[in-house]
């Protein structure tokens, strides 16, 4: 388990809004912080399997960076090499990237890899993080959303721990004037290809009072993923769970009713939360649930083949911004009516399953194979 700190926070010795310059936001008094408040550590708990947790962060070497403001913890075996890694989204930061070395430590190579700062060098607000292949090389991609008047950013996985900026040449430099919180990949088309959702929100409602031209409440971010590498924004033709405002922070997304369509849920500050129904339609998909010995397979990477398309991604718990989205792993497949699935559980052993139909829930429990299968409820 891990856990991300964020600032050491004295209520009775914390500046009060505009005392200092950073209680202000462009002239404007607003809440204190980060900067100029204490910075927190990460803490690292072991699981020995009974329901027990040991603070190893130490002897894991995952509590040395210091001076950092933790926000978003992104686990996934990013270099390949079967073991899960961490990426953490700092806020007024650099970020951090924990590679772990065999499962014994951790090393911390943000700066080595191309993750600490963006492509000016510079640091970043970093609030939410997401994993996936986005461009289908085999390698899970890093995006995260950043505060207001930034780019969110877009990291290419290169291979061996090598990362690079590819906010620009992905197309996701196109709006910088929301603040983003909670994201996720999801193949919203069901087209074989991840696409990208945002939810945004200021953290100071001050700004509505017109001193500048930001929105407390903003609408969402809906990028189509062309399947070339790019983006395109189709926030203005997502309806209006898109374009209606809120200040958001948690998103989630999950096949909610089981139909092959994922569904978003949204946390909204001081209203209900948002759930955006998916009425695309088109391609078929699957959607699979890993289990070992009989728990969610959190860590397994999940591969599927159809049509000579490739796809992979991981059970996953966390990432997002405070949330949990789905740990069945849904994979759209177009036009395709079957699919191999490749399963890598934690151990490193691999089972394979050949011609599954599309359309379905498929449950694979580790070492008993395919357990169950249910068909998709009708659309």
């Amino acid at each position: 388990l891990v856990v991300v700190h964020y600032v050491d926070f004295d209520l009775a010795h914390t500046p009060h809004p505009g005392q200092t310059s950073q209680c202000q936001w462009k002239g404007k008094p607003v809440m204190c912080g980060p900067r100029g408040l204490p910075p927190e550590t990460l803490s690292f708990y072991q699981n020995d399997g009974l329901g027990n947790f040991t603070d190893v962060s130490d002897q894991v070497h995952i509590s040395g960076p210091k001076n950092y403001y933790g926000f978003t913890a992104l686990t996934g075996d990013f270099d390949n090499d079967g073991w899960p890694d961490i990426f953490v989204a700092c806020d007024s930061t650099a970020s951090l990237y924990y590679h772990n070395v065999g499962g014994k430590l951790f090393e911390e190579v943000g700066v080595r890899a191309g993750l600490a700062y963006n492509e000016d060098g510079r640091e970043q607000a970093g609030m939410g993080a997401a994993a996936a292949d986005f461009d289908g090389d085999g390698l899970l991609d890093i995006f995260k959303t950043n505060f207001a008047d930034d780019t969110h950013t877009m990291y290419k996985n290169r291979g061996g721990n090598n990362f690079d900026d590819d906010t620009i040449g992905s197309g996701l430099a196109v709006n910088t004037k929301y603040l983003g919180w909670g994201t996720a990949f999801l193949d919203f088309d069901n087209d074989g290809w991840k696409d990208l959702i945002v939810a945004n929100g200021h953290v100071y409602p001050e700004v509505d009072t017109g001193h500048t031209a930001e929105k407390y409440k903003q609408p969402r971010l809906l990028y189509w993923n062309r399947g070339d590498g790019q983006f395109f924004d189709l926030s203005a033709q997502g309806g209006p769970g898109m374009s209606d405002a809120h200040s958001s922070r948690g998103l989630a997304v999950g096949d909610l009713d089981n139909n092959g369509n994922e569904e978003v849920v949204i946390v909204n500050m001081g209203e209900a939360p948002s759930l955006l129904t998916n009425f695309a339609t088109g391609g078929n998909s699957l959607l699979v649930r890993a289990l070992t010995s009989g728990r969610d397979a959190i860590g397994a990477r999940i591969t599927i083949t159809a049509d000579g398309h490739k796809q992979i991604d991981e059970v996953r718990s966390g990432g997002s911004y405070i949330s949990q989205s789905d740990l069945r792993l849904h994979f759209g497949l177009g036009k395709a009516s079957k699919a191999d699935i490749s399963i890598r559980w934690l151990d490193g052993k691999v089972e394979n399953f050949r011609s599954v139909p599309t359309g379905e829930i498929v449950t694979i429990e580790e070492g008993k194979g395919i357990v169950r299968k249910q068909p998709y409820t009708a659309q």
